[in-house]
């Protein structure tokens, strides 16, 4: 019996849900080794922004190849193995080399971060910047080979993203809360997952061999709307570094309060919305692939997503002090930095509803392979965050930062909605 397109992404949010939780949950014990150690200050201002600066690569990486090769290995069903193994060979070989000449250039740029981020957190974050700069190569790996387990339908990926976070935690367990360790930590954290992910991929008929050649037949599709999937998602991908700019002109350790409140964001969003995006883009580009007609379950999606975020987002928020105090109140960590987590928490909370929905919208633009609309919605919500910044934050401080997530959302909504749901119905 054949399983409904519904049936087939709730069981893939169910298994990406609880590896999600597991991988978050990771990153929870990490973030309270963290805090513990460094508190809010200097250290995790510079810590954060310096991180921000080489995973944006990272992210960007993993959205783009991501969003571009799990449609195309729907379409891809039947090609010759050989033109599937070239393509696979040739596409790690150019990320590698991608990896190596991004990093020299972020150990390049490292004096311009004291310029965007006043005070000792700037400084601090100028000098780990120069060794965390290793991250990139790494992280741009683990991305590819993360999406070639997505395409294949294998969530395992998603468990795997535990192991920085573990990693670090461990380090910092062992060798003490060090500034050193920090950095180093989370670098061996990058090079483990790189390797898990060889091995896994590596079974059976192993991974194919880096080339720098561009001859594999599937080059054709992949280029197709791939540049201005870079652009979109280099915007996406500058979101948190945005924050922290605005951030980082409201005093010491406004950073790092948006850091810790955000973990916490990262831990609903993915149960939600990562598990959500996941799950359903490959069964909605097998749908597209294979001439089906997505209009008649997104009415009901959208009505189920929004109820849902807002019901979390509710319970959330009743529950966001004792949260905050169980992960982080410890060392020094104090109670005063526990009020003021909380408080941006809250605030952030506002954007659940949207930012669900607005993942759904993506995969369904992402699945028709409709990626100029992508952009330009991706741009047109840049500019409303930009707007929000400049009229809340002055007035709000960092709830004014996080605030404007929940209206560049609201206006992304809106335009997917009239894409997917209206105008641009198929």
């Amino acid at each position: 019996m054949k399983t409904s397109p519904g049936r087939s992404i709730l069981r893939g949010m169910l298994w990406v849900s609880g590896f999600v939780f597991l991988a978050k949950l990771a990153g929870a014990f990490k973030e309270m080794a963290v805090a513990a150690g460094f508190g809010t200050g200097p250290v995790v201002d510079g810590y954060l922004v310096a991180f921000n600066v080489v995973n944006y690569p990272v992210a960007l990486a993993l959205g783009v190849v991501s969003l571009v090769l799990v449609p195309l290995a729907a379409r891809a069903q039947g090609a010759p193995e050989a033109d599937l193994r070239r393509f696979h060979g040739e596409l790690l070989g150019w990320t590698l080399l991608a990896g190596l000449l991004i990093g020299a250039g972020v150990v390049l740029c490292a004096p311009l971060l004291p310029v965007l981020v006043k005070g000792q957190g700037g400084l601090m974050g100028q000098e780990m910047l120069r060794t965390l700069a290793l991250v990139v190569p790494f992280g741009l790996v683990s991305s590819l080979l993360a999406s070639w387990m997505l395409a294949a339908g294998r969530h395992l990926n998603t468990l795997l993203e535990a192991v920085p976070s573990l990693l670090l935690l461990l380090a910092l367990l062992v060798a003490g809360s060090r500034v050193e360790v920090l950095v180093w930590g989370t670098i061996a954290g990058f090079v483990c997952q790189t390797v898990f992910f060889s091995v896994l991929l590596g079974r059976g008929a192993g991974l194919a061999r880096p080339r720098l050649s561009l001859r594999a037949p599937l080059w054709v599709d992949f280029r197709r709307g791939l540049g201005i999937m870079i652009f979109g998602q280099a915007l996406t991908a500058l979101l948190p570094m945005l924050d922290q700019f605005f951030c980082g002109s409201l005093g010491e350790g406004a950073i790092s309060t948006l850091g810790y409140a955000s973990r916490i964001m990262a831990l609903i969003l993915g149960l939600g919305a990562t598990s959500l995006g996941r799950a359903s883009l490959p069964v909605l580009s097998a749908m597209v692939a294979g001439g089906g007609d997505l209009r008649g379950g997104l009415l009901r999606w959208t009505a189920m997503i929004v109820a849902a975020g807002a019901l979390l987002a509710l319970l959330a928020a009743l529950f966001a002090p004792v949260g905050v105090q169980v992960l982080f109140e410890r060392g020094a960590f104090s109670a005063q930095d526990t009020r003021q987590v909380s408080e941006v928490l809250r605030w952030s909370l506002l954007q659940l509803p949207v930012y669900f929905l607005s993942t759904f919208f993506s995969m369904v633009l992402a699945a028709r392979q409709q990626h100029g609309v992508i952009v330009a919605i991706t741009a047109a919500a840049i500019v409303a965050k930009c707007l929000a910044y400049l009229a809340l934050v002055d007035w709000l401080g960092v709830r004014g930062v996080v605030l404007s997530s929940a209206v560049m959302y609201g206006v992304v909504v809106v335009l997917q909605g009239w894409v997917c749901l209206g105008r641009g119905r198929k």
